[in-house]
């Protein structure tokens, strides 16, 4: 008989050292698409294209979706905390 796993959210995948400041309210160390065009004043379209060029550093696909890297993207506009309402 093998002993039962632990379900998957009681183990976390990232362990978060100083840089935990780096998340965002919700707790996210990712922005979606919407949020990164919100920063630049950009379309979400223009958002895809550009990452889809490497032109954003951070960015990640993951499956169908494209995340970006919090830190990374708040380095990459010289931005350290926006404010986010």
């Amino acid at each position: 008989m093998s002993a039962r796993r632990p379900p998957l959210a009681s183990k976390p995948c990232i362990k978060l050292g100083p840089g935990r400041e780096q998340l965002g309210p919700d707790g996210r160390a990712t922005y979606r698409a919407d949020e990164v065009a919100k920063l630049l004043g950009v379309g979400r379209d223009t958002v895809y294209q550009a990452a889809e060029r490497g032109e954003i550093p951070g960015a990640l696909r993951i499956g169908r979706r494209l995340v970006f890297s919090r830190p990374v993207v708040l380095a990459w506009i010289g931005n350290p905390a926006p404010s986010e309402e």
